[in-house]
């Protein structure tokens, strides 16, 4: 495989919340600095993010800084495996993954057409490992998983949805080599290196050792290198709280709120959250975690994006 030149490049990492989470970006901002590379990585990725919802929120994305390559990792919250019934599940596939395509290369048109390269990733896959408990803990007290039936979180199912996640990996490879587009094969590396202690106890959420999996497969498609993991600096974790924050913005903007506050300034934004958290409470995923990062980035969000885009290239 050729290896594209990234050195002094700015990456946008597109994707959903095994994107967010960032960790596998710390190490690999670690990794490039210990080593004296001039890479920078934005993190770009949205929790439940699906290919449209990317699609709406590029212009704010990008913020008037444009990057050199935009790495998209989408898919798993694209083919809404929960919401197939036994009588349809066979159209509903197949409808969903030509939605999926078509969205997602409308994605790639913008971004090129707007000078950015894409580079399109496989999905990462589930855990093969998944155990055959009723119910996983961690996902009980969010009122939207919790009406997917607990036999949802068993082998069988998880062994469908990394059939249905290799299925979209063959069409998002046809797709970079019909467009000239370099294609990540992530679901493979994590697919056959991934272990259960690789993932979070939901079977979809990488651990730690998940994300230094992510690093390691990443940096052998980006450079053709081994990855060695390195201490983060002090300014990496600074980068790592503010995209925190940055990320749980874009999680209730353009996912729980979608599209109720088209054009609302910062204040108005803040207020139509705060009323919608009187009327639902934590529903869709919005835990404190993700509610006090959005009140802490939505208040003058744009100068603190360029702020954080300065801030990873070092300009600051």
């Amino acid at each position: 495989m050729q290896m594209l030149n990234f050195n002094g490049k700015s990456i946008f990492f597109i994707g959903d919340s095994i994107t967010a989470n960032g960790t596998f970006l710390k190490y690999l901002r670690a990794y490039f600095e210990a080593t004296g590379r001039n890479i920078f990585l934005h993190n770009k990725g949205i929790p439940g993010g699906t290919a449209a919802i990317s699609c709406r929120a590029l212009d704010e994305e990008l913020n008037g800084y444009t990057p050199d390559f935009a790495v998209i990792s989408l898919g798993i919250n694209d083919i809404r495996y929960w919401e197939y019934s036994s009588s349809s599940e066979a159209a509903a596939r197949l409808r969903i993954r030509d939605y999926y395509i078509e969205n997602l290369l409308s994605l790639c048109r913008e971004l090129r057409g707007r000078g950015v390269i894409p580079i399109l990733c496989s999905p990462f896959c589930v855990n093969r490992q998944m155990s055959e408990a009723e119910q996983v803990e961690t996902v009980v007290d969010n009122k939207e998983k919790s009406k997917i039936a607990s036999s949802f979180y068993n082998r069988i199912t998880f062994d469908k949805l990394n059939c249905e996640l290799g299925v979209l990996r063959e069409r998002i490879r046809a797709l970079a080599s019909e467009m000239g587009f370099a294609f990540f094969d992530m679901y493979a590396d994590t697919y056959n290196e991934a272990e259960g202690e690789c993932y979070k106890s939901d079977g979809i959420h990488y651990s730690e050792k998940g994300n230094l999996l992510i690093a390691k497969s990443l940096l052998k498609n980006m450079l053709g290198e081994d990855f060695v993991e390195y201490e983060p600096s002090d300014v990496q974790g600074e980068i790592f709280a503010l995209e925190a924050d940055e990320r749980a913005y874009y999680f209730v903007k353009y996912n729980i709120m979608r599209d109720k506050c088209t054009g609302a300034s910062d204040e108005e934004l803040a207020a139509c959250v705060r009323r919608w958290i009187s009327d639902n409470g934590n529903a869709s995923g919005l835990t404190q975690a993700r509610e006090a990062g959005f009140f802490r980035f939505v208040t003058c969000h744009a100068e603190k994006q360029r702020y954080l885009t300065k801030l990873i290239r070092k300009e600051v």
